[in-house]
């Protein structure tokens, strides 16, 4: 399932450390980093000099947003270069282990754990891509190139009695039985 995926511009994945955690900073990877740059982020010095975003969190809660802030360690006495690092909600948030995926669309950033980068977009990230501009998504779209690929499905479906169907039917008298509905009539295949 690759739906989510083909809507996303950048994803970085990597799984939590103990040191993530028991230095409350998220290390990001390279990917990673780039799914933040590519949103137009940078990271800023730490401490009150830290870039504050906000990330959408996919399979939780309806809305639900982590306050991150986005900077570069600073390694003293080392020769190593300053590494991108979130604190914040994220920490809170996050357990050793979890695998945590980073993608943006243009420059909202989502953040969800799992052990694949796949969502299905009818599923979880609807509710992230609509509040996405038209313009957002369009843009994306243009980019897709080529044939669809055909995927096979396989439905269970019930052999219903027929008798079971016309009481239900002559019960219904040709209306919905859905409250509120106000439609009248459904064409079946057989007219």
């Amino acid at each position: 399932m690759r739906d989510f995926q083909d809507i996303c511009e950048n994803i970085g994945s990597k799984a939590v450390t103990h040191t993530d955690k028991n230095k409350s900073a998220y290390v990001l990877n390279s990917d990673q980093s780039k799914v933040f740059a590519a949103a137009g982020y940078e990271p800023g010095d730490g401490g009150q000099n830290s870039t504050s975003l906000t990330l959408k969190v996919l399979n939780e809660l309806t809305n639900f947003k982590l306050d991150v802030s986005y900077y570069n360690s600073i390694r003293v006495g080392t020769n190593r270069t300053p590494e991108a690092r979130l604190g914040r909600d994220i920490v809170r948030w996050m357990e050793v282990g979890d695998v945590l995926h980073f993608a943006n669309i243009g420059t909202v950033i989502f953040v969800w754990k799992g052990n694949g980068i796949a969502l299905p977009l009818n599923e979880t990230a609807a509710a992230a891509v609509s509040n996405l501009s038209a313009e957002t998504l369009l843009k994306k779209a243009r980019q897709a190139r080529g044939k669809p690929s055909r995927q096979t499905k396989e439905i269970s479906d019930y052999k219903r009695n027929a008798s079971v169907v016309a009481g239900a039917l002559a019960r219904a008298e040709d209306a919905c039985e859905m409250p509120s509905c106000n439609h009248s009539t459904f064409l079946r295949p057989d007219g």
